[in-house]
């Protein structure tokens, strides 16, 4: 492990040559030279796109920042969050993870920070701009970056991660939203189509056709069409404006489903899955026996793998396969092991994520720190409902929380005499509470702990926790050094 976070940061030179675009080479990615590029890296989530068990803070950005400025008034609620991305993401981050031996940053947008809700179509250039400062850091290093647009208006899944508190995704019944989303992205191309350091654009973050229903456990039927008619006409909307980066599309059902798609319809185009084999991670020991019976270890992750959608649509049509999300939660060696699977196939791959309040990161906050010593007791409250968040164990009360939800599970079971309710998707009922009551309720006790701090305190807070140099280095950085390092 790096003790020494700062020297380790002050030591990574900066780059030597410059980058070239990257294009697509059968199931490779090459540079101008066509020399083979890798990339490999990781998320900047928590940043441009506010997920909150990152932070720490509860519910969506969406909900969060307009309690803060009911609560706290247009400047104040304001200067949190600007203070907090200030600190969260700096050059620095771009240093430390490129002395990893990293290639490439996933930067994960929320469109509310390039447009607001009520002012379709009048961009916003602060978002830009911080967009521009990162492109800065990247190319001083030397390291590739791709635009993910995570979270987009209407809500491309039922789910909190696409800033959705609704559990409906409303933008696969609304023109609207679809126009919105294309002209946002012909933005993106305008703006950074001569941009050889972006590396490409992942158009949408795991959207979930069937979540327009809202996410409840039935099998209701997926609209391949819709996601289809809206991957065509943002790439064809795109190629107008810029013909030669790479797009990148993600499979339905969050990233997972990719049979459904058209065959590859443009030039340059990649695919995108999120492997996070939670199966794997929920058993108590890896390798070990899950809850269901099955023994994980490499093997078991390669088989996985190898049956998954987006494995098997790469090789049919010969197209770059990249690994967009995967995380092992705290267990090294899984994550040594999903990694050595993904470099056996030739797959890219972004670990989620690069820094959190203590989950899954390379880089956690410490356990002293200012922020979590403000903020501690209210993180115990939420923990979560499967389990234990935060690097911490689940309180009394959360477990008594998910036995009742259990409990009122199977009474939902007898009162619809549905065979579908409390199957499959167990969790969907607690994360339902969690999302649409539980979080918000805490959203307010959070917030309120900010009406007497002032400005100059919150961002000293901020900059002393979310520093890099002031963060801890957690053993996963080992994987990602193991195989980034190597020679490509």
């Amino acid at each position: 492990m790096t003790t020494d976070l700062s020297a380790f940061i002050a030591s990574v030179p900066k780059a030597q040559q410059p980058l070239t675009m990257l294009s697509c080479k059968g199931r490779e990615i090459v540079n101008a030279h066509g020399e083979k590029v890798n990339l490999r890296g990781a998320n900047i989530g928590a940043w441009m796109n506010m997920e909150y068990y990152l932070h720490g803070f509860f519910g969506t950005e969406r909900q969060m920042r307009a309690m803060a400025l009911d609560l706290l008034g247009e400047e104040k609620g304001k200067f949190i969050f600007d203070s907090m991305i200030n600190h969260f993401f700096t050059e620095k981050d771009v240093a430390y993870l490129k002395g990893l031996g990293t290639t490439v940053l996933r930067i994960t947008l929320n469109a509310r920070h390039f447009e607001r809700e009520d002012r379709p179509f009048r961009y916003l250039e602060e978002g830009f701009a911080r967009i521009d400062r990162a492109l800065e850091w990247c190319e001083a290093y030397g390291m590739y970056a791709i635009l993910d647009l995570h979270a987009v208006f209407g809500y491309q899944n039922g789910a909190w991660i696409s800033d959705n508190s609704t559990g409906e995704a409303g933008f696969w019944r609304n023109e609207h939203y679809l126009e919105r989303f294309v002209r946002l992205w012909e933005e993106f191309a305008r703006r950074y189509k001569d941009r050889t350091v972006v590396a490409g654009y992942d158009l949408m973050n795991e959207p979930s056709t069937k979540d327009r229903y809202g996410r409840i456990p039935m099998p209701l039927p997926w609209d391949a069409q819709a996601l289809n008619r809206t991957y065509r006409k943002a790439v064809e909307a795109i190629r107008k404006i810029d013909s030669r980066h790479i797009i990148f599309l993600e499979g339905d059902d969050y990233a997972e489903r990719f049979l459904c798609l058209d065959a590859p319809f443009a030039e340059n185009l990649a695919y995108s899955s999120h492997n996070y084999s939670f199966k794997a991670i929920s058993a108590p020991f890896y390798p070990g026996t899950d809850r269901e019976g099955t023994y994980w270890n490499k093997e078991q992750l390669r088989k996985e793998f190898y049956e998954k959608e987006a494995t098997q649509f790469c090789q049919r049509y010969n197209v770059p396969l990249w690994i967009g999300e995967f995380g092992s939660r705290n267990y090294t060696q899984l994550m040594d092991d999903q990694i050595a699977v993904f470099e056996e196939f030739g797959a890219h791959w972004t670990m989620w994520q690069h820094k959190d309040v203590g989950y899954s990161s390379l880089l956690r906050y410490r356990h002293d720190c200012a922020y979590l010593q403000k903020f501690n007791d209210i993180l115990d409250r939420f923990g979560t409902m499967y389990g234990g968040i935060h690097g911490r164990a689940e309180t009394q009360a959360r477990s008594r929380m998910r036995e009742q939800c259990r409990q009122f599970e199977d009474a939902l079971v007898e009162a619809t005499q549905s065979p579908w309710v409390g199957k499959g998707d167990a969790y969907l009922l607690p994360r339902w509470i969690d999302d649409c009551y539980y979080a918000k309720i805490l959203c307010y006790e959070y917030l309120k702990r900010f009406e007497t701090m002032t400005l100059e305190e919150i961002d000293q807070m901020f900059e002393s926790s979310f520093s890099i140099e002031n963060c801890m280095e957690h053993p996963l950085a080992q994987a990602v050094k193991h195989y980034c390092r190597q020679e490509t």
